[in-house]
């Protein structure tokens, strides 16, 4: 098998991921674990409205009179990395919210692939296993997109 042939076959692959990560990417927060979607878009959007000089940085829900409710029981990070992607895009909505896990998950994929590459240099076949696997494992395409 060449390098040509190998690189469509996992490109097919990773379309094959995309289209499965896009099953219900758009849903309202209504399936068995959109509780923590749920979650991180009320933080992200919480960040937008009061700032980061009022949050700083940390995890708060926004009430409606304005007062801040700390939720200290997750790191930061993420739902700061939510934020900035909504104001990037102006959408603070449940395909933003899962659309950034579906991003990092194709990159998953596209290092499971790199990985493959060093761990069988002589096996296109192995590789394309792998890569088969990673994006057609059902786990993978629900929880891919999950916050």
């Amino acid at each position: 098998m060449g390098r040509r042939q190998e690189f469509t076959l996992v490109t097919l692959a990773g379309l094959v991921l995309a289209g499965l990560l896009s099953i219900g990417i758009a849903a309202p927060w209504t399936f068995v674990h959109d509780d923590n979607g749920a979650w991180t878009q009320v933080v992200a959007t919480a960040h937008l409205r009061a700032g980061l000089a009022r949050t700083h940085g940390q995890d708060f829900m926004l009430r409606r009179d304005g007062v801040l409710l700390p939720y200290l029981h997750h790191p930061p990070l993420y739902p700061l990395v939510v934020a900035a992607v909504y104001h990037l895009t102006g959408r603070s909505d449940p395909l933003v919210t899962r659309m950034i896990p579906a991003v990092f998950h194709l990159l998953g994929f596209v290092g499971a692939w790199m990985l493959a590459r060093i761990l069988f240099p002589e096996s296109p076949a192995r590789r394309l296993i792998a890569v088969f696997l990673h994006a057609l494992v059902p786990m993978s395409s629900f929880f891919g997109k999950m916050p």
